[in-house]
């Protein structure tokens, strides 16, 4: 799948995992798999996660077991379709031109919504929630699982749905088979005494691995930084037939940091 930077061979992983699951299946040279925009864009996460150096099974894991359904509605078609008929005013929630007929350079902008961040090759932060970077997951090398504190079947509220009342509350893991994800979920609150146990140690331990992330940029030990708005912004832009270029060196990066191209999203349509 072109638009998502993923090869066939892993594509067909991920449908034999029951991992990705088509609109409409294939079953023939003469028939073409038909997806929904919302599960492009997660397949788009996974491929991300892939090519940083991750399993497909573990990137997967990631892009469904990290709270990711808020953020992800903004690369949503279906959705900015129902929002509005007006370009310019889904260009408005998004916070880019996204639907413009000129070549749109696509850069790394820290206050863009959509990081993921790997500490110590094993603690996994995001801001998918917000401007704030928490933590959500720890990687177990040894069992093969990312140790969450989310529920998966819970719609975590962001940014997005905060300011959006008609905004689908519903999570990407309702397309498909959790069985596919190397997850094991540890509660942090409730009933949950041994997710309890397990997150204390880690917020209150002797090694003070810290709750929040304040800037993607702002934490001295050794991070993994995967922006995922990068490749959903391709992804989008591939879709609609639209030209871009992803900027290549650091004086593009400022260059756009400071032109009117990284506006805040407005929420209020």
């Amino acid at each position: 799948m072109h638009a998502c930077d993923i090869s066939m061979d892993s594509l067909r992983k991920l449908i034999t995992w029951k991992a990705a699951v088509p609109a409409q299946a294939g079953g023939g040279r003469s028939r073409v798999r038909l997806w929904k925009s919302s599960q492009i864009a997660r397949i788009c996460v996974a491929s991300r996660i892939a090519n940083s150096g991750f399993s497909l099974r573990m990137a997967h894991t990631m892009a469904y077991a990290l709270p990711l359904d808020d953020m992800l509605s903004l690369y949503d078609l279906d959705l900015l379709d129902k929002i509005s008929e007006s370009a310019e005013e889904r260009n408005k929630f998004i916070g880019i031109d996204f639907f413009s007929p000129e070549e749109l350079l696509i850069f790394p902008h820290e206050s863009r919504i959509g990081h993921v961040l790997i500490v110590n090759n094993k603690y996994v932060y995001t801001d998918a929630l917000g401007s704030i970077a928490t933590m959500w997951g720890v990687i177990d090398w040894e069992a093969n699982r990312l140790v969450v504190r989310k529920r998966l079947e819970q719609f975590y509220w962001g940014k997005v749905a905060n300011n959006l009342d008609a905004h689908p509350r519903r999570t990407g893991v309702d397309d498909i088979d959790p069985s596919s994800l190397l997850v094991t979920v540890l509660g942090e609150s409730g009933a949950d005494e041994e997710g309890k146990a397990y997150w204390a140690k880690l917020w209150d331990g002797p090694d003070l691995v810290p709750y929040a992330i304040y800037g993607v940029n702002n934490y001295g030990f050794s991070t993994l930084v995967i922006n995922l708005y990068i490749g959903l912004q391709v992804m989008l832009r591939r879709l609609l037939g639209l030209p871009y270029r992803i900027a290549e060196c650091q004086t593009e990066f400022e260059e756009a940091e400071q032109s009117d191209m990284g506006v805040e999203p407005d929420y209020s349509i």
